[in-house]
């Protein structure tokens, strides 16, 4: 082999020059210097060296060195390409980030889990899922903010649960879902203030790390009054707020405020003789309002009420014993009692439906389904 060999030489340029552009890794200046060996290697092609023209050896030699040096240069380029370009890309590949890899909204699944297994809640399933739907498919113009009101064991949580993990893969294990209790993060009504600041605080580095994150509130009622009203400036039409865009991000309200008056509504309609699918959002939201607005609640006197700034009130109706048996069903099939739906003892779920209390006016059930998993361990199959 000559001891130069213009073949093997731009080969081997040209080769990594054309994977470099492949990867993607290349900066204005690598452009340049590809395109001067590009035309450089035709210029070869167009006026070879007479002395290496029949050289054989030094096209083969080069040949087959370019082929190794493309492999080479193709993984190098890649690695290059992950420290420069896609470092985030891989990362995201094995932890949780904020990226649609790991926040990808299912309203479609969630749509018909709700329907499936939140028994006796139209109202409610029917103005979260187009209140998500507009919020998540469409340039929403404010955070979503959703209170949701009802007794204990209408579904509350449980519905919040569903949200959670048809729009987030680790579900409510997910580092953007912050769950925030009264009852826990303030131990007495002197630390009202200090709370404040640091609740405002965790809001905003939360979204500034992740703008599509979700804050779920419960027990909103236990919250001293004013305290929510540090979440206006988030919650109102701002597109950024200290260079923050809160617009994406989700806020849900846990809260018991205004069941007595839920309750009463159910209870007027059903002795009016109007069917329970017949009830709507209207019928139900404005009293909510009302309620929450003067009730000596975390929403006392809010400016959140008084600005709009709730995208609704959402009641979450008293369930009826056929509601419960329902629960008592599904909960026997989640423990592979029954396989099916079709398989289950209406007998049993009968005995186990008693073990709970009911309304002697209405037949609402006083808890709702909370109870039923008790119910269930204590009635026991084979006696």
């Amino acid at each position: 082999m000559s001891p130069f060999c213009p073949g093997f030489i731009l080969n081997l340029l040209t080769t990594c020059g054309c994977f470099m552009v492949l990867y993607h890794t290349v900066s204005f200046w690598m452009g340049v210097i590809t395109s001067l060996v590009l035309v450089m290697w035709c210029l070869f092609l167009l006026f070879p060296d007479q002395k290496h023209t029949h050289d054989w050896d030094c096209i083969k030699t080069g040949l087959l060195f370019s082929f190794i040096s493309a492999i080479g240069c193709g993984l190098s380029c890649l690695v290059i390409s992950v420290i420069l370009n896609d470092y985030s890309t891989i990362v995201c590949t094995f932890k949780e980030c904020c990226a649609d890899s790991w926040i990808t909204p299912n309203i479609t699944g969630l749509s018909f889990l709700l329907h499936e297994s939140v028994f006796g809640q139209h109202v409610a399933v029917g103005t979260i899922i187009k209140l998500l739907r507009g919020h998540l498919e469409t340039s929403s113009s404010k955070p979503l903010l959703l209170s949701l009101h009802g007794p204990s064991g209408t579904g509350k949580s449980y519905v919040t649960k569903l949200i959670i993990e048809n729009l987030y893969h680790q579900g409510q294990e997910s580092q953007f879902v912050h769950f925030i209790s009264p009852v826990t993060d303030i131990l007495s009504m002197e630390d009202t203030d200090t709370y404040k600041v640091k609740l405002k605080s965790q809001i905003e580095e939360s979204v500034k790390r992740c703008s599509r994150s979700m804050f779920v509130f419960d027990t909103v009622d236990d919250m001293p009054a004013g305290v929510l009203d540090i979440l206006h400036p988030f919650l109102d039409y701002n597109n950024q707020v200290n260079g923050v865009d809160y617009r994406k991000a989700i806020f849900i309200f846990l809260s018991k405020t205004g069941s007595s008056d839920i309750i009463h509504g159910a209870i007027t309609s059903k002795k009016k003789g109007i069917q329970r699918r017949q009830l709507s959002l209207m019928d139900f939201e404005q009293m909510i309002t009302n309620v929450a607005y003067e009730s000596s609640s975390g929403l006392y006197k809010s400016s959140l009420i008084s600005s709009n700034l709730i995208s609704a009130f959402v009641p979450f109706l008293p369930l009826e014993r056929t509601h419960v048996q329902q629960c008592i069903a599904q909960e026997l099939m989640t423990k592979d009692i029954y396989k099916f739906d079709h398989q289950t003892d209406v007998e049993e779920v009968r005995i186990i439906a008693d073990q709970l209390h009911y309304m002697p006016d209405s037949g609402f059930s006083v808890s709702g389904c909370k109870g039923v998993i008790e119910k269930i361990n204590l009635v026991s199959r084979d006696e």
